[in-house]
Formats: C-alpha cells, sequence, structure tokens
C-alpha cells in the first residue's frame, strides 16, 4: 500500500511538474481528528476520543485543463485525540500529533463560471514533527516522538466551492482524510537504547473544513 501511494505521488507530481504554477495561496482551517488503535495485548482498550485542532499552510496550483489542475498543499496539521481520564491520572488528557503534511490533489471544477462546485482526491505524505501526550494533572506533555514512525501515508477525498475574481480565487472546502499506515512501530526503541515489541496499531483519520485563497 505504501508503494503504491508513493507511485500515485510521483505520477500526479510528473503531470503536474512540466507546468508553470499558476497559482499560489494560503490554506487553513480545523480538523475533527480521530484514531483507530487497537491493542492486541489489551482488547477493548478504547481511550482514544476525537478533538479539534488546526491546520493551515500554503498551496501551489498546477492547472492540466481549462477545469482540472493539480494542488500540492504544504501544510503543518494538527492530528491525535483526547485521552480517556482512567489511562492518565484521573483526567482527561491528550494525544497531541503535530505534522508537515502534504497532499497533492486532483482538482475537477464541476462547472465553469464565477462561483465553482470541485471534486479533490488523492494522496498526502505526513512527516511527523512532534509527539506529545498532555497530562492535565502534571500540567505538562512528555515527548513520545520515540512511540511513532516519522511517515505517514493516507487518502484524501472532498470538494468545495471556488469563488472566482479577476485575479483571486477564493475557496472553501470539505475533506475526509484516512490514514494508510500504522503510525507505530513493530518495535519501540525507548530513550536509554532499551527495546520493546509494540502489539499496539494506530492510524489517524479525520474531517476537515479549509478555507483558502489563491492567484489566479
Amino acid at each position: 500500500m505504501r508503494r503504491t501511494t508513493l507511485a500515485v505521488v510521483l505520477v500526479l507530481l510528473g503531470y503536474a511538474a512540466p507546468a508553470r504554477a499558476q497559482r499560489f495561496g494560503f490554506i487553513g482551517g480545523a480538523t475533527l481528528t480521530h484514531v483507530d488503535f487497537t491493542d492486541s495485548a489489551n482488547p477493548g482498550s478504547e481511550i482514544y476520543h476525537g478533538k479539534v485542532v488546526g491546520a493551515g499552510g500554503v498551496v501551489m496550483v498546477f492547472p492540466i485543463a481549462s477545469r482540472v489542475a493539480v494542488r500540492m498543499d504544504l501544510t503543518f496539521m494538527g492530528k491525535g485525540a483526547t485521552v480517556s481520564a482512567g489511562a492518565l491520572n484521573g483526567e482527561p488528557g491528550s494525544l497531541d500529533l503535530n505534522y508537515f503534511e502534504v497532499p497533492v490533489l486532483g482538482v475537477v471544477d464541476l462547472l465553469g463560471g464565477r462561483i465553482r462546485p470541485y471534486v479533490l482526491g488523492g494522496p498526502s505524505l505526513g512527516l511527523l514533527l512532534g509527539a506529545y501526550i498532555y497530562d492535565p494533572v502534571l500540567q505538562g506533555s512528555t515527548d513520545f516522538k520515540y512511540a511513532f514512525n516519522t511517515t505517514e501515508l493516507s487518502m484524501i477525498g472532498g470538494g468545495g466551492v471556488a469563488f472566482l475574481t479577476p485575479k483571486i480565487r477564493f475557496f472553501i472546502e470539505t475533506r475526509y482524510a484516512r490514514g494508510l499506515n500504522n503510525i507505530m512501530p513493530e518495535q519501540i526503541t525507548f530513550p536509554g537504547g532499551s527495546t520493546s515489541v509494540n502489539t499496539q496499531t494506530m492510524k489517524t483519520k479525520g474531517a476537515q473544513i479549509l478555507i483558502g485563497v489563491s492567484m489566479r
């Protein structure tokens, strides 16, 4: 699955590369993020729940045809979940994952004119910048980056509406992102060098609402 997703990214970039980037802009919004978590050593463990986090970055648009383009987003994306009180010190906390996310999305305008509904979809590569568990009782975060893989592959699908002026394209979109790979390694190396076999799997998912603007 990882190789397939990377191949799709390379193909889309290959189509986009010959074209000159016609539009640059900015994007930002919020994600209702969650994780699918299983633990073979503790079946039935349900300690993670959804939470709302922010996202923002820049966009580059490579036109392919009059209403078809490849869009690359360079974004800082929060992911993770809230953590049940029983898993910490009696108070609910949070798992905070920070990613530099690079979706490569095919964008198809369904209509011409100044108001353009559109659909979009494609793969996304995430690079982990930080991973923390926040404990409200201790009033601080513990660094758990060592317990996570440095990359994540996901698929994105959604749609939106663009509003065109002679020089600017405003847009608002909703999309769903689904992680494809387990973001936790099969073997965890702890600070100090000791190792342990990991029985847990975790995949991210999230519904995103984003607003952006780009030059035409």
